[in-house]
């Protein structure tokens, strides 16, 4: 612009010899000049307000992944548990423990990816919560929901889970059922009995498990995995919240919060 200017006026006086042309010429392209320069400042000014807003409306915080930087508007939403009924077996409250009822498949690729963000909120808040987990008996993943249950009843699920995640949505290996090959490798991997793990698969205990695990996701009106439970009162899940570290994140602060809630004492103007 500065160049273009000055190369403008030169023109006029030197050739064309006309100051009152050169005088018109150049006021206007001075015009010009400082218009663009006016127009180009706002549009820096606006770009510079557009994205310090931006920042100042997205959480930094990290998430249990290690970095991921999440939106917070989307942090803390949730859906409201309403139960209807009460069935057997429904996950009660502990005294003084948060309840956090993990409703999950391994067959389920979006299980797969939260399962590592939820087992480092439950380890951080060990001491805070009573966890159960549910394994969804969705038709399509009935096999695993067994294994779940089987697993659970030995006291070795926690150890195997990452590695039946891996199996499945890794390794692309969807037969984990009585002798197959996967499975096999699997328990002697952790060095698990396959006769005792072949007997807890094959007890009448599981299946009823199973049904009554059916019975718990209609009452908590769970179509799909996965969802957290916290006090059975709020539902996280990455369709809720908007994403996978945003629904941990969500459900890390229900329980924080419900915690100090449950353990701090009333004051004295609360006893009057």
């Amino acid at each position: 612009n500065f160049f273009f200017y000055y190369s403008f006026l030169l023109f006029n006086y030197f050739f064309l010899k006309k100051k009152v042309f050169y005088y018109i010429n150049s006021n206007l392209l001075l015009g010009v000049y400082m218009s663009t320069k006016i127009i180009t400042g706002l549009v820096v000014g606006l770009s510079v307000l557009a994205i310090g807003g931006m920042i100042y409306g997205t959480s930094q915080r990290k998430a249990a992944d290690g970095g991921k930087v999440v939106n917070a508007s989307l942090l803390n939403r949730f859906e409201p548990v309403n139960l209807t009924s009460v069935v057997a077996g429904l996950p009660q409250k502990v005294e003084g423990k948060v309840l956090v009822v993990d409703i999950f498949n391994y067959g389920c690729e979006h299980c797969a990816v939260i399962s590592s963000l939820n087992e480092e909120v439950f380890k951080r808040n060990a001491d805070k919560i009573h966890l159960v987990k549910i394994s969804a008996p969705f038709a399509q993943w009935n096999q695993y929901t067994h294994l779940f249950y089987a697993l659970e009843s030995l006291g070795v699920e926690s150890k195997l889970s990452a590695d039946i995640f891996k199996i499945l949505h890794q390794d692309k290996q969807k037969d984990l059922t009585i002798g197959s090959k996967a499975l096999t490798d699997l328990l002697n991997k952790h060095n698990i009995s396959i006769d005792s793990f072949n007997q807890a698969y094959n007890d009448p205990s599981i299946s009823d498990k199973v049904a009554k695990s059916l019975d718990i996701l209609k009452a908590y009106k769970v179509e799909g995995t996965p969802v957290m439970i916290v006090d059975n009162e709020k539902k996280f899940s990455p369709g809720v919240n908007g994403g996978y570290a945003e629904a941990a994140i969500s459900m890390e602060n229900a329980i924080i919060y419900n915690f100090s809630k449950m353990n701090t004492k009333p004051s004295n103007n609360d006893n009057k």
